[in-house]
């Protein structure tokens, strides 16, 4: 029996070892973590037991010990899966995921050759999806098939040569852009073009989507340099929202762009793989020590956030240069998310000022959407995932005729 348990122990640790490496933590690490810590109260409770010869209630400190953590565990393991606290679970959490993932921790341990951001097709520089590739993408609230071009888009394949009456668009973005939360029909690169195709011209209208879940504008912008140029698109559209500050904080501006053709992203606490191990754990650390869901105290998160805001203008800046020596026209535009709308919040406000200093064409959708909710008596909850946070098909088809509005008014389109 004993044998038993420790094999299955091993096991396990083996397991939480090549998952930290793999940077995902799941339940398994969970227990490792508990009854490692069980084990060392164990051994220092047995020195203080030998030197106060306290043998007769031995067994009994053991046995607290032993039941306090096992406790301790399945709380933990409950809270995870069956009470699902969402102010401490991380987006894929909260959408199904049985693990807690983390590029950061991958990069602890770089120095055996495991790559972040494997998931996502990452090759050196540019971050986008496998090429030809479809996933079927479950979240809580809905399934849509994402379907992968030679470019690894969410796009039909294009044509390297434009048509003599061709104007084409190119939609750089995030998760929004690429349409997590729609079908392949319903994204708003894709309603955008519908509604141009009903515009009476002569004009083809293509639009690519270039959108890749997860990206960030610089991300973006070593996309459109190093793949996404040679359609020589006549507009450029950058959509930005505020989970770009967030992740521009973790990951750096230009500095994560390595000399060796790799990416280095800011460092993390050492203590992460404990924080995605245990829940327990992050509400103490969230809770009495006062650290950020970014796993930094609350007093350094707006000077991140300040500094994050600022390198985002200089990833504007970046395509402004480009699209000068490239011959494109660009417009940026600025979405909210449904807690910013709900909150009557907009986290870009700043960014914006400094961006339209500079003469780049910008649309702020945070405002127009207010004011189309307001002038209709919409509630803004009918048209993101509350769970997932992303927009539904009702969503970006908003976004589309805004958009659409706006282009014409500058006599963009």
């Amino acid at each position: 029996m004993r044998l038993a348990v420790i094999t299955v122990y091993i096991v396990l640790i083996t397991f939480s070892f090549l998952s930290i490496l793999c940077g995902t933590v799941s339940f398994y690490t969970t227990i490792v973590l508990y009854s490692a810590t069980a084990l060392v109260f164990l051994l220092v409770a047995s020195v203080i037991i030998r030197l106060g010869k306290l043998k007769s209630v031995a067994s009994n400190i053991n046995l607290a010990i032993i039941s306090i953590f096992i406790t301790l565990c399945i709380t933990d393991i409950a809270l995870r899966y069956l009470v699902r606290p969402t102010a401490y679970l991380t987006y894929n959490e909260r959408n199904g995921t049985l693990a807690y993932n983390s590029n950061t921790i991958r990069q602890k341990f770089n120095f055996i050759k495991i790559r972040f951001f494997r998931g996502a097709g990452q090759r050196g520089w540019i971050f986008a999806n496998p090429v030809n590739n479809t996933r079927l993408l479950t979240k809580n609230e809905y399934s849509y098939t994402h379907r992968y071009n030679n470019d690894g888009l969410r796009n039909d394949s294009v044509p390297i040569a434009a048509k003599k009456n061709e104007i084409r668009f190119l939609t750089l973005g995030d998760s929004f852009t690429e349409g997590v939360g729609a079908p392949q029909d319903s994204t708003w690169p894709v309603l955008f073009q519908k509604q141009l195709a009903n515009k009476v011209s002569d004009t083809l209208y293509t639009v690519i989507n270039g959108g890749v879940s997860g990206s960030d504008p610089f991300f973006e912008l070593y996309l459109l340099k190093g793949v996404l140029l040679k359609y020589h698109p006549d507009i450029v559209i950058v959509a930005i929202n505020a989970s770009d500050i967030n992740d521009i904080a973790e990951r750096g501006g230009y500095e994560r762009f390595a000399s060796n053709g790799e990416v280095s992203l800011n460092d993390s606490p050492w203590w992460e793989p404990i924080y995605g191990s245990s829940i327990i754990f992050r509400m103490v650390v969230r809770n009495v020590f006062h650290y950020t869901f970014n796993l930094v105290p609350e007093n350094e998160e707006k000077q991140r956030k300040l500094k994050a805001a600022d390198k985002l203008v200089d990833a504007v800046e970046g395509f402004q240069q480009l699209s000068k020596t490239n011959n494109f026209k660009l417009v940026v535009v600025l979405h909210p998310m449904l807690d910013e709308l709900q909150n009557n919040k907009f986290e870009l406000a700043a960014a914006r000022q400094k961006i339209e200093r500079d003469s780049i064409y910008t649309v702020d959708l945070f405002s127009d959407y207010q004011n189309y909710f307001n002038a209709h008596h919409q509630n803004v909850e009918n048209y993101f995932w509350l769970l997932d946070r992303h927009q539904n098909s009702a969503g970006y088809l908003l976004w589309s005729q805004i958009l659409i509005s706006k282009l014409k008014e500058e006599k963009v389109i």
